[in-house]
């Protein structure tokens, strides 16, 4: 079982995902993911921000909505129906058997599993073995308390050239995304990039390649038609907004600097043992009846 580095474990998260191993009827080598969880933006600090402000028992999943210190706006519920939605999927939702993290860093090579996009790929490699919809899921608590940066803030440092607001400094404790966290700083081929088509800059370059990266790694080698998709999309885009060419140069280079990283090994995991649908409705069914224990 994962937990981000700052993020907050509900004390029924351990009861669930140990329940869940043990009671599920899932094959052996299957992760199973709960992914509803509490959104809170990265304003949202210490003292405010800490587990007993948002809960005041084991059994409590509702006491942030009347605590008077959180403000709504910057906490959100987010069910597992729209974790796809609001891009709130995380490989940290997971229970993994041992097994396959094996298997992942056995077929991947070490230069894609020490890369800071790594845990991307590891999460789609999860969600193919485990291919439940989520909105299937029936409604259960919020297990985890995750620090999101939101769209505008993102927004905000792409329009400010990849540097982050120095007057939020020490306010933002986590950062969700690697492609997101710390300072771009341009390489020279940003640089060179950026005095070819003018309607972008350096750091912007530097944040659009960072961009691309995170979605080659996590398909290359793995789901060559979907990263196939992504690259026309992207392309498109980018070639639309800044002039025509960027798009396609700057994917041939993340394409080409995720390529080596690979050593030309283009393994994906095999033997998939998806679930059959008895399996999937007795996770269903156990999952309703630890929700039903939990809030009585």
């Amino acid at each position: 079982m994962f937990l981000d580095n700052d993020d907050m474990m509900h004390p029924m998260r351990l009861m669930a995902f140990n329940d869940a191993s043990s009671s599920l009827d899932l094959p052996d080598n299957m992760p199973f993911t709960i992914p509803c969880k509490l959104i809170i933006s990265s304003e949202t600090t210490s003292p405010n921000a800490t587990m007993d402000s948002f809960i005041s028992s084991p059994r409590d999943f509702d006491q942030w909505k009347r605590n008077p210190k959180l403000r709504r706006n910057n906490v959100q519920l987010i069910p597992s129906s729209r974790c796809d939605d609001m891009d709130c999927n995380e490989y940290f939702d997971y229970i993994v058997p041992t097994s396959v993290m094996v298997k992942f860093f056995n077929e991947n090579p070490v230069g894609i599993t020490s890369h800071k996009f790594c845990d991307l790929r590891l999460y789609r490699v999860l969600a193919d073995l485990f291919p439940y919809e989520a909105q299937d899921h029936p409604s259960y608590p919020w297990l985890l308390i995750h620090y999101k940066v939101s769209e505008d803030a993102k927004k905000h440092t792409f329009d400010n050239h990849g540097r982050r607001d120095k007057r939020k400094k020490g306010k933002c404790h986590s950062i969700d995304q690697a492609s997101f966290g710390g300072e771009f700083k341009p390489s020279y081929r940003d640089v060179n990039l950026a005095r070819k088509y003018h309607r972008i800059s350096p750091g912007q370059v530097a944040m659009c390649r960072g961009h691309l990266e995170s979605l080659v790694i996590t398909y290359i080698g793995r789901d060559n038609w979907t990263l196939n998709d992504v690259k026309r999309q992207k392309t498109i885009e980018l070639n639309g907004l800044y002039g025509y060419g960027l798009g396609n140069e700057l994917w041939a280079q993340a394409h080409e600097d995720m390529f080596k990283l690979t050593g030309g090994k283009h393994d994906q995991l095999q033997h998939l043992h998806l679930p059959t649908q008895s399996q999937l409705f007795n996770a269903m069914l156990l999952l309703a009846l630890w929700y039903f224990r939990v809030r009585t």
